[in-house]
């Protein structure tokens, strides 16, 4: 009636994006593999392999809206398995990238909290747009020649990032 549910799950869309915030900033290793994971993430999102560039905000509007539920599920779901390998990274960028989704759902259904939906949303999306930004900043060739045995070793890490999830995109 008043969007309660609604209200409750926006408040833990917040608390994912605060605790993807705060693990980003605790170390620069901790801020590589959540950039990693979340361009392994949006790269899964948008169905090309990893490692292609893509931008965040064409590939989140070209989802199709009657496939936003389902995508949503997947995510979360992909997030509590990463949780459970204790692979925070991975489980905070799908997470944050689930709860995206979710606000977008939160926005059509509940127009009366709409503004705080899309300025979750907002938000979100301009941090997930950075830490992809950075995953690229971190696999495009390097100029010093002892960057390159690291940027395949990233490469290989970025391509891993959810390989069970792009097989089965690829089945559904």
């Amino acid at each position: 009636m008043y969007g309660f549910a609604e209200r409750s799950r926006l408040l833990r869309h917040e608390k994912i994006f605060r605790r993807a915030v705060v693990y980003a900033a605790q170390d620069k290793g901790d801020a590589e593999r959540l950039a990693l994971a979340t361009c392994g993430a949006v790269c899964w999102l948008a169905g090309v392999v990893p490692g292609r560039v893509i931008e965040v905000r064409p590939t989140l509007s070209n989802l199709n809206p009657s496939r936003w539920n389902a995508t949503y599920a997947e995510l979360r779901r992909a997030a509590r398995e990463a949780s459970g390998k204790r692979n925070t990274a991975h489980h905070l960028a799908f997470a944050l990238l689930a709860a995206v989704i979710d606000s977008r759902i939160i926005e059509i259904r509940r127009p009366s909290i709409a503004v705080l939906a899309t300025d979750f949303r907002d938000r979100a999306v301009a941090f997930v747009d950075d830490l992809t930004n950075t995953a690229f900043g971190l696999i495009s060739p390097g100029e010093d020649a002892d960057h390159g045995v690291a940027d395949e070793g990233l490469r290989e890490d970025l391509a891993r990032s959810s390989p069970p999830l792009a097989e089965e995109r690829l089945e559904a």
